[in-house]
């Protein structure tokens, strides 16, 4: 069995949409473990009588607002299948993606990651994630919302639960700096990336990540020679200071940061399911 994990909090909206791309999938047998992380919508009701139609969905309910970090571990710890997979609530998943990780998994394999497509909120596709061929040995080579693991490595891959953004860092640099991993080169979900909706959340989010990568760097996560780690630690300290000082003035955050960019879409690997997500008719069903 395959359990897919999802944190979510003030997300109702999203809830029946995910629910759907799950139902959808061509692998059956799994369960949703999925934690309502201290809700203020409705979200309760809507995975209360979500679990009421499928007994595979498992609900669990935070006393109150904990973070991501905190809510992706506790539904690992609740999880009972041998795959867990990350299922983020506001994304798309096309119906292939459990079976293309179970097979993946079952052959030998520690972790999986897909590439990915990149949409705002409104569904207008902005590009790809790929496998990112950068030098930079201190940034993932993948999306978190790709993943899935072996769930006998659930006490390896723990969340910085003091983190409500940028909790994904360290599991995804220990994952490939450890085990052995299988890059899917297909679109597997379609990925909702609207950092510039929300500025102050987007400056929050960039200064936790840059904090969790110092932190990993410091507790040899990975292992690096000194000049390599100082040249980096001087790096990602500046970058610090400048958003700090953003936050001041946050009007000038999307003039000065730049995000990190989308890459070309290889048409040859969309389908007519990639069409029909992007097209909002999921939303409609």
């Amino acid at each position: 069995m395959i359990s897919v994990i999802t944190p979510t909090y003030n997300c109702a909206k999203y809830l029946l949409r995910s629910y759907e791309c799950l139902r959808r999938q061509t692998y059956k047998d799994w369960e949703w473990v999925i934690v309502n992380d201290g809700s203020e919508d409705d979200t309760d009701v809507i995975i209360s009588s979500l679990a009421q139609q499928d007994s595979r969905i498992k609900k669990f309910t935070l006393d109150k607002n904990r973070g991501r970090g905190y809510a992706r571990n506790f539904a690992t710890e609740k999880a009972r299948g041998s795959i867990i997979v990350v299922w983020d609530v506001d994304d798309f998943y096309t119906s292939e993606r459990l079976a293309e990780i179970n097979k993946s998994i079952s052959s030998g394999y520690d972790y999986f990651c897909s590439y990915a497509l990149i949409a705002d909120n409104n569904l207008n596709l902005k590009g790809a994630r790929h496998f990112s061929k950068t030098k930079e040995r201190f940034t993932p080579s993948f999306v978190h919302p790709t993943l899935a693991f072996r769930a006998s490595l659930k006490d390896k891959v723990v969340y910085d639960k003091s983190m409500r953004a940028g909790e994904d860092l360290g599991v995804m640099l220990h994952l490939e700096s450890n085990y052995k991993g299988y890059c899917c080169n297909k679109y597997l979900l379609v990925y909702s990336e609207d950092r510039e909706v929300n500025i102050a959340k987007s400056i929050e989010a960039n200064l936790n990540q840059l904090q969790s990568t110092l932190y990993i760097i410091g507790n040899k996560v990975i292992e690096c020679n000194i000049i390599e780690k100082v040249k980096f630690i001087i790096k990602k300290k500046f970058k610090i200071f400048v958003l700090r000082l953003l936050k001041l003035t946050p009007d000038l955050y999307l003039k000065t940061v730049r995000f990190r960019s989308c890459e070309y879409i290889d048409s040859s690997k969309l389908n007519s399911e990639h069409l029909f997500i992007l097209s909002g008719n999921l939303n409609e069903e």
